[in-house]
């Protein structure tokens, strides 16, 4: 049988998984006051739960910008990983469901040269932007 401290599935038991939603949000919309309207939550609740995460994360992670607040370095390398492991979770519980760009939203992250970025983004942003009016793209260097 394994011990508590070599079962990483087991070690999640002390931590509020819901945090990573409000992780989530509070990334995407860069405010307390939107990410609490988009959750059904107070700002308050939003604001305890962001105290949560920098104690979990041992991190900041926003810090306040003109208009909201913005992702520290440690916040934006962790965003993909919580972005996907929610992801995974949602399609393990609501399912697999076949990706429709006209209705979902998809975020494509793009590693290429500045050359290639120069002669291929353009195009491939007009294309998705006809056909998957929700989703988006950006280059990562």
């Amino acid at each position: 049988m394994r011990s508590f401290d070599d079962d990483p599935i087991a070690e999640l038991r002390g931590v509020d998984l819901n945090l990573l939603v409000v992780f989530a949000v509070l990334f995407e919309e860069g405010s307390v006051t939107r990410t609490a309207a988009r959750l059904h939550m107070s700002q308050a609740a939003v604001s305890a739960s962001l105290a949560r995460l920098r104690k979990l994360f041992g991190d900041q992670l926003f810090v306040r910008a003109p208009g909201g607040v913005a992702p520290t370095a440690k916040a934006k390398n962790l965003e993909s990983v919580v972005r996907s492991g929610l992801d995974r979770v949602h399609a393990a519980v609501v399912g697999e469901r076949t990706f429709d760009p006209a209705r979902d939203a998809a975020v494509f992250r793009l590693a290429m040269s500045d050359d290639l970025e120069a002669l291929l983004l353009p195009p491939l942003i007009g294309h998705l932007t006809r056909t998957s009016p929700r989703s988006s793209a950006f280059c990562i260097h």
